[in-house]
């Protein structure tokens, strides 16, 4: 599928940009967090891309500070609202877009894949960070719903999920789920502990 890239304005504001790099401490050093709108619409002509720029982009475009660029995307597989209600305005502006999303890219000093750091960065529960911008045509691919997977009920079955899973349930939390689960007879799944952690 071809995919249309549209380079955004900066969005993070020097007092976000100091904020983030504050809590990064400084293992690394964001430079600029800047906009990146992916377009599914293979069949724009120059007037439509135009257009399209024109109603995404409100401030001036920024260019790359760096060689170094991380990019935050939606996790693959989902929509944000973001691109519902986006998609929907191209489209009453006459545009054939199958799908717009905007992807914060972060430029960076240096590239550093440490978990540690990437945590920082982005949010595990609703996006992804990749380093490589050719990774990213991946968020309009269709992908069938995965089964749901089953979590033992026990205390340390939990904790161990809470971990993988990057829950950040407390302790109490993660006591009152295998209560609740005992009584009930079952065990969790991913989804239902996923929904609890987002509450």
């Amino acid at each position: 599928m071809p995919l249309l890239l549209l380079s955004g304005p900066l969005r993070l504001s020097p007092f976000r940009l100091d904020a983030l790099n504050e809590r990064l401490h400084g293992r690394l050093r964001v430079l600029a967090g800047r906009d990146l709108f992916l377009l599914d619409a293979p069949e724009l002509t120059e007037d439509q891309r135009e257009l399209a720029a024109a109603l995404l982009c409100d401030a001036p475009i920024a260019e790359p500070r760096s060689a170094h660029s991380l990019h935050v995307a939606p996790r693959f597989g989902t929509r944000s609202p973001w691109s519902t209600k986006a998609t929907e305005i191209l489209r009453s502006c006459g545009l054939p877009v199958a799908r717009v999303e905007r992807v914060l890219v972060l430029d960076a000093d240096r590239r550093l894949d440490d978990p540690e750091v990437l945590a920082v960065l982005h949010d595990r529960l609703v996006e992804v960070a990749v380093w490589d911008a050719g990774e990213l045509a991946a968020i309009f691919d269709e992908h069938a719903p995965r089964p749901l997977r089953y979590i033992g009920r026990s205390r340390e079955q939990l904790a161990a999920a809470n971990v993988s899973f990057g829950f950040a349930l407390s302790a109490d939390e993660l006591d009152y789920l295998a209560e609740q689960f005992a009584a009930l007879g079952r065990d969790p799944t991913d989804a239902e502990l996923m929904m609890f952690a987002q509450a």
